[in-house]
Order: structure tokens, then C-alpha cells, then sequence
């Protein structure tokens, strides 16, 4: 499958961003997550009604260019540049955008039936640093070369039947889920003001959107307790040099539900207390089915034709979102990475049982409710969040104080459900699949 990017450039904000909030402070908290970039990627279907699909797909490519410029006014920080891991510089230089094109239809793809093809060919779809790099070495413009270090990275590609995809690459530093999840709503209805004032071919520039109490929290957290070199941020050290691929997994709702009642039933056998205030989830079954399968994988080899299994501990890592358990809770307009990190630890071959990997992510979102609850009362918001932010900094470093040094396998997990992420469309119609791939 071959793509071709026919177009590239900066978009920045359409309004400079006033002098005082050029300079963004990022606490100590947020300092500590990684520049990791993470990608999505939306597929919507050709409209039957077009026939001349390039000009269509020059038509949304300035509709998404122009409405984002827009969007960039109100989510400053996301155009600006990091100066060092705890400044970031909103100096308007804004974020890469890369037209491309394929002479594959979209079928050709969603339906590919090899999960490592497909990933294969997805590395195509997403947008790089390394995109930017190969337009300023050739010469074409100067602009492009200020790109480099971009926090959101687009691509739109237009497949051979007229079908597009919306490719992104976002840095996790500053940006959570919700945040995404904020930022793209906001995009979409900007998209859908600059539709409703344009004529058949012109967009207008005179649009005014409709602006969201946005609260860039991260700059207003207060330091929590000092990391030392034993316990430096975990997902630093499991994203470090490690290789990664994608596969797609279906699970029927009705197979969902027929493990989460033999879940349910092998739970409440044990003899142990595995009661919570926590209903267990479909994604709480389907990770700890991954999980579970991932650790036999894992501890199986292969020697002299023979299969070998050889135990060996695991940490999960789960994020979750700590706006809502926040007494009183926080909007999701709190832009910044305000998702806790919490690890599940399976030191045993005992707690290789499906019902014990289950309980533990259950256990794991009943402690954060707990938490939430033990900091309620005459705080505010701000100051609830960062007591709960220091209290589980803390627990973090006492659980990882001993672990650097043992044969741990980590395993990284997040969910999109109930997120609306995929309901945003930037009139182009019902996402068809959304992908996140690493």
C-alpha cells in the first residue's frame, strides 16, 4: 500500500496568543510523564452523492485546516513548543498537517484479514516528527522545519473510493483522553460553524465558535513528593526501548457477557473478600482475557521441540481518569494529563485465574473511589486533586521502590469506552472504525 503526502503545512492559531500566556509552567507532576506520542486514527466513508473526489477532499482538507486554526486560539499551550521538560513556549508555531493520498480503497484495508499487515500499513497512515524532517532537508519551505517538536501531528489521506482517514499523533505530556476527547469536540463544532457560513465553494473566515471554560490545570499543581533515582516514573522505563505491534480484537457483547458471568461466579466461590462498590465491566473482562492469555504467551518456550513453562511476575498499569472521583468533581474542560497511573502486581502462578486478574482491576477502581472519597469535605477542587495526586505519587513510589531489579514483565492498558471519541465526525459523516495504535 502506498501513500503519498501532497501537501504539508504548520497550522497555526488564527488569533495570536496573547503575551501573557506565552510562557506555560508545568508542575512537577506533569514533568514526569514522558513525551510519548500516541496515535488514533478515524476512517469515514465516501459520500454516494460526490463524483469528483478529490476536489471533495480539497474542499474538507481547508475545512479542517481553517477550523482547527480556530480551535488552536482556545487550546494555546497545544501550538506551542516544549522548552524544556517543565516550559512549554505558546509561541504560535502550531501543529504539523499533512495532506496524502492512496490509490487503495478503504475496504482494502479495514478488511485486511492479516493483523500484521495491517499494522504494517497503518505505520504508513500515522504522521511523524520524521515527516517534517524530510520536507525542511529538501528544501521546500522554512516553515516546515519549525514543526519538528510539533504536540499534535495530523494526516488526511483520501483512499482510492473517495473513503478519508484523520491520522493523529498526540503527545501524552500534557494531553490525557479526555483532553483529546475535549479538544476534537471542539474541533468538530468549529467545523461545523465554518460549514454553516460558507457558500458552496468559499469558507469564510469570519466565524465566531462557541468557547468552552477550558482550565489548563497543569500549571497550577503544586510539586508532590520528590522522585529519586529507584523510583523514577514507571512508564518512562516500560516504553523504553521496547518494540511494539497492534492487532485488532473483536468480542461479541453476548461472549462478553457470558465470561463476565462465569466471572461473577468464580469470584463469589472464593473464599477470599472480594467485595466492592465496583460492578465489573465488559473492558474489565476483556483486559484481564488479554491480560491472562498474554501472560501464558509469555512464559511459554520452546526448546528441543518441547513447550516449556516458566513463570514469571507482571505489573499492569491502568489508567484512570481522576477528574470525576474528585469530590466535588472536576469538568472534563481540566485540559492537561490528569489520569492516575495504578499497577497491579501478579507475583504468583496462583493469580494467573481469570476471576483473580478480574478482581483485581476492580479492586484497583474501587481503591481510586475510595481515595476520592477520604479527601472530600471543606477542600476545593484544586486543592482535593493535588492531595490526591500526592497520595497516590506516594504510593506509586513505594510500590515501585523494589521492583526495578526483578524480571518483571509490564504490560500498559487504557480504554476508550464511554468516551464519545469516536461520535466526533467533522461532517464527514459516521466514523466507520477507530484504531489507536502505538
Amino acid at each position: 500500500m502506498k501513500i503519498d503526502s501532497i501537501y504539508k503545512k504548520c497550522i497555526k492559531p488564527s488569533s495570536a496568543t496573547p503575551h501573557h500566556l506565552q510562557y506555560f509552567k508545568l508542575s512537577d507532576y506533569h514533568q514526569r510523564f514522558p513525551d510519548h506520542h500516541s496515535n488514533l486514527t478515524f476512517f469515514y466513508p465516501a459520500e454516494s452523492i460526490i463524483t469528483d473526489h478529490a476536489s471533495n477532499f480539497a474542499l474538507k482538507s481547508n475545512l479542517l485546516q481553517q477550523s482547527l486554526s480556530q480551535t488552536l486560539t482556545l487550546y494555546y499551550p497545544f501550538a506551542g513548543r516544549f522548552q524544556n521538560e517543565d516550559i512549554i513556549i505558546c509561541n504560535d508555531d502550531g501543529i504539523l498537517f499533512i495532506e496524502a493520498r492512496t490509490d487503495t480503497p478503504l475496504s482494502d484495508f479495514l478488511n485486511q484479514p492479516d493483523p500484521n499487515l495491517m499494522c504494517n500499513i497503518h505505520k504508513h497512515l500515522v504522521p511523524t516528527h520524521a515527516d517534517a524532517k524530510a520536507e525542511a532537508d529538501a528544501g521546500k519551505t522554512v516553515e516546515i522545519s519549525i514543526s519538528n517538536g510539533s504536540m499534535i501531528l495530523l494526516k488526511f489521506i483520501l483512499f482510492g473510493c473517495g473513503g478519508t482517514a484523520i491520522s493523529v499523533s498526540i503527545t501524552h505530556k500534557i494531553i490525557d483522553l479526555v483532553s483529546i476527547v475535549t479538544f476534537f469536540r471542539s474541533w468538530s463544532s468549529s467545523c461545523f460553524h465554518v460549514r454553516a457560513s460558507h457558500n458552496t465553494n468559499v469558507l469564510s473566515t469570519d466565524v465566531k465558535i462557541v468557547e468552552p471554560d477550558l482550565n489548563f490545570i497543569g500549571q497550577t499543581i503544586t510539586a508532590g513528593p520528590d522522585t529519586t533515582s529507584s523510583a523514577k516514573p514507571v512508564l518512562s522505563y516500560a516504553l523504553s526501548g521496547t518494540k511494539s505491534m497492534a492487532k485488532r480484537l473483536f468480542f461479541s457483547p453476548s461472549k462478553i457477557e457470558q465470561l463476565k458471568t462465569k466471572i461473577i461466579s468464580a469470584i463469589e466461590k472464593s473464599e477470599q473478600d472480594h467485595q466492592h462498590d465496583y460492578r465489573l465491566s465488559r473492558v474489565d473482562v476483556v483486559v484481564a482475557l488479554i491480560w491472562k492469555c498474554a501472560l501464558a504467551a509469555a512464559s511459554t518456550s520452546k526448546k528441543d521441540g518441547h513447550h516449556n513453562q516458566t513463570f514469571r511476575p507482571s505489573v499492569m498499569i491502568f489508567a484512570v481518569n481522576i477528574r470525576p472521583r474528585i469530590i466535588p468533581p472536576l469538568p472534563e474542560t481540566c485540559i492537561g494529563c490528569l489520569a492516575c497511573q495504578f499497577y497491579m502486581m501478579v507475583e504468583k502462578e496462583s493469580d494467573l485465574e481469570l476471576h483473580e486478574l478480574a478482581n483485581k482491576l476492580v479492586a484497583t477502581k474501587a481503591h481510586a473511589k475510595e481515595v476520592g472519597e477520604k479527601f472530600q469535605g471543606d477542600h476545593d477542587q484544586q486543592v482535593g486533586f493535588e492531595a490526591i495526586m500526592k497520595y497516590f505519587e506516594e504510593e506509586r513510589i513505594e510500590f515501585m521502590k523494589n521492583l526495578w531489579k526483578k524480571d518483571v514483565l509490564f504490560y500498559i492498558c487504557s480504554s476508550f469506552c464511554r468516551s464519545s471519541l469516536l461520535e466526533t465526525d467533522f461532517r464527514m459523516g459516521e466514523t466507520i472504525v477507530g484504531n489507536k495504535f502505538k
